[in-house]
């Protein structure tokens, strides 16, 4: 990675933002798959791979997609506190302190979505209910089930584990993302 990225912590966010917003069209990029965390309603953490479908760099947001009858969509109504992990393939993680909407997706996000992707909304039975045999689970599409995940990004976190030097800056909403260095 370029020196130049850590010269401030506001170079660091801009390269921050330009890997996320590239994950979002790149299929190869290895910060397209994020782990999106949540508080399960048992009060446990839960942690799931998940495709980054959409970012705004103006408004400090990310969007998932996910099957409205999975349980997260029920942990985010409960409690609407989540955290987004990226990880470049190489040596930097970008941890994204999110609050998170859940909503009905949009017949416009729906039209985009290849008509393969469409069976991801759907099925029975429904995400995480019992099976006799694998062999029983039915696959269809239902647009009722295809949800928005909608996350305001609270805080940033950035870790890079370099060969002879760790860094780390926060960047933090209630400050404008100005960003600061903490230690590693």
């Amino acid at each position: 990675m370029n020196d130049a990225v850590f010269s401030t912590p506001q170079t660091l966010l801009a390269h921050v933002w330009d890997l996320i917003e590239q994950s979002v069209g790149d299929r190869k990029s290895a910060a397209r798959y994020v782990t999106l965390a949540s508080v399960g309603s048992d009060g446990r953490a839960e942690a799931r791979v998940v495709v980054l479908r959409h970012a705004d760099k103006r408004t400090a947001e990310v969007e998932i997609y996910t099957d409205g009858a999975s349980a997260k969509v029920a942990e985010f109504q409960a409690n609407p506190k989540g955290t987004l992990v990226f990880w470049d393939g190489h040596a930097l993680q970008i941890r994204l302190r999110i609050d998170v909407t859940a909503t009905l997706g949009d017949d416009a996000s729906w039209a985009k979505l290849p008509q393969i992707a469409r069976r991801n909304y759907g099925g029975q039975p429904a995400p995480g209910k019992p099976l006799e045999q694998a062999e029983d689970y039915v696959e269809t599409t239902e647009r009722d089930r295809f949800f928005r995940l909608r996350g305001t990004i609270v805080e940033i976190d950035v870790v890079f584990l370099g060969d002879t030097l760790h860094q780390r800056a926060v960047f933090e909403r209630q400050n404008d993302f100005s960003g600061r260095w903490i230690g590693p």
